[in-house]
């Protein structure tokens, strides 16, 4: 299991959750890109049609 990989080794967790934020906001960006009809909230007011 990833806990007992972990233990006694807080580096490695650390760098399995940064690496787990950054793959879900690039796939965010890219589902925004790739489809912008989503429903998936912008993280910034900016209208690019406005």
């Amino acid at each position: 299991m990833l806990l007992s990989k972990a233990t006694g080794d807080e580096s490695y967790l650390e760098n399995f959750l940064s690496n787990l934020k950054e793959s879900i906001l690039r796939e965010k960006n890219e589902n925004r890109r790739t489809n912008p009809d989503s429903k998936e909230p912008l993280d910034t007011n900016h209208d690019p049609l406005g």
